[in-house]
């Protein structure tokens, strides 16, 4: 299964451009992409989104904090130095689902079933809380 690079919608591998939103289908940005979405590091960026979008914007704060927060996650993750612009790929998980509401239980749950190292488990309740 592969994900668009665009708007994160399931798409066939033999399409060339996605369904959802027509964006041209870059092959390994997908995988890249889906991988980052369903990974720690994808699912506290998409809750993170959701929770600095609350109030109808991001404001300035929340836009330097979660600049930070790419640069934490990119050194914190650095078995994921193999991906090329993994920074543009949070941003687009951020622009992802900063306006989707629907799918926050799902993330937990994503967030629950993930095989985390107490480390992580505290990295994730500190970057909530921030």
């Amino acid at each position: 299964m592969s994900y668009c690079g665009e708007c994160g919608s399931i798409i066939t591998d033999d399409y060339n451009f996605c369904g959802n939103c027509g964006a041209k289908i870059e092959k390994k940005e997908i995988n890249y992409y889906a991988e980052v979405l369903n990974n720690l590091d994808g699912v506290l960026i998409s809750l993170v989104a959701k929770l600095s979008k609350l109030d109808g914007r991001i404001c300035k704060s929340e836009s330097e904090y979660i600049s930070v927060l790419f640069t934490s996650l990119i050194e914190n993750f650095k078995h994921k130095t193999y991906i090329p612009n993994i920074r543009e790929i949070y941003k687009k998980i951020l622009d992802s689902e900063k306006n989707d509401l629907y799918n926050i239980s799902m993330l937990c749950e994503k967030l629950n079933q993930l095989n985390m190292s107490e480390k992580d488990k505290i990295f994730v309740i500190e970057i909530l809380l921030e």
